[in-house]
């Protein structure tokens, strides 16, 4: 799933002339048998499915499975015009390396699959052929600490960023895994890593945010959050964030504005409701915090604390 492909320097690199020598090759053969028109689509469907991913127009990846989905249908009806050529002068022969190559094919397609289980099993499948991949390494990072194994996980992420110090998602990583083991200094420092490589990245600074936040230094996070905000203004999360760690300031009145800019409270951010009540309260705006409440027992569909204590602001009809 991750492999590393240094670019040549210049064109004597040896891949850089196999590569040239294939496709001098293939432009040979595609006009010797221009008259057969299946071998002519053949090379068409590689050439036309390739072309959109070789990065003549940079799409910051130069390898990956899919990309050659649709041009194997081309390199198989080669295949088959070759054995059905052979096989006119060879029959049994061509018969056996077709079964032959079925096989291989076959029992590969039976091992790679399992590598697919699941993400763990594919990073570490992945590691173990990649292990100095820092990408390979990250990965393998995430799925361990989507499982909780975060001790696991901050290993592998200190080995991405020792492989590649420049590689900003996986100190992002590194600095998510050390907030959950409670190693905030060192999570602070390595979100800021991350941001000092990648500085226009929204998602770094609601990161850095959050983690600001998990420290109590509510008024650094909302610069860190409104950062994300004035670069990617559609971020619902780092607004609905801004909005908690102004309430947790007593800023009231921010926290109601955040909260009503957002979209799909209904759905995504219901809990929006509750704290725009919360805050309401405070204000002393006892219809607006009774509306707010009454929205959320619509919308919230747990019987937890936060209902509990809508319901008692519905009762005590929005007064403190």
């Amino acid at each position: 799933a991750e492999s590393d492909f240094p670019p040549p320097a210049h064109l004597w690199n040896v891949y850089a002339i196999i590569g040239i020598g294939i496709f001098a090759g293939v432009c040979y053969a595609t006009y010797r048998w221009r008259r057969h028109s299946a071998m002519v689509f053949g090379v068409a469907v590689i050439g036309l499915g390739l072309a959109p991913v070789l990065n003549v127009v940079p799409i910051n990846q130069i390898l990956a499975e899919r990309f050659l989905y649709f041009p194997s249908l081309g390199f198989c009806l080669l295949l088959a015009l070759a054995a059905v050529s052979l096989r006119r002068r060879w029959r049994l022969a061509t018969t056996i390396m077709v079964a032959l190559l079925l096989a291989a094919y076959s029992v590969r397609t039976v091992v790679g699959t399992r590598d697919w289980k699941d993400d763990l099993t594919l990073f570490t499948r992945t590691v173990a052929l990649s292990g100095n991949n820092a990408r390979a390494r990250a990965s393998l990072g995430g799925s361990l600490y989507n499982l909780g194994r975060y001790d696991d996980a901050l290993n592998q992420y200190h080995f991405a960023v020792r492989l590649n110090p420049s590689y900003a998602l996986g100190w992002s990583g590194l600095a998510r895994t050390e907030g959950k083991l409670g190693h905030m200094q060192e999570a602070l420092n390595d979100m800021q890593r991350a941001i000092d490589i990648e500085p226009e990245s929204a998602t770094y600074y609601h990161s850095l945010g959050l983690l600001q936040f998990q420290a109590r230094d509510y008024m650094s996070a909302i610069g860190s959050f409104r950062t994300a905000l004035q670069l990617r203004p559609r971020h619902l999360q780092a607004r609905f964030n801004l909005g908690l760690a102004l309430y947790q300031i007593g800023d009231f009145g921010g926290a109601v504005r955040e909260f009503t800019a957002l979209e799909n409270k209904d759905t995504d951010f219901p809990n929006a409701y509750f704290f725009t009540a919360e805050s309401e309260v405070r204000r002393g705006n006892a219809d607006a915090a009774v509306e707010a409440a009454r929205h959320f027992l619509a919308v919230h569909t747990g019987d937890d604390a936060l209902t509990t204590r809508a319901r008692q602001i519905v009762a005590s009809g929005g007064t403190p």
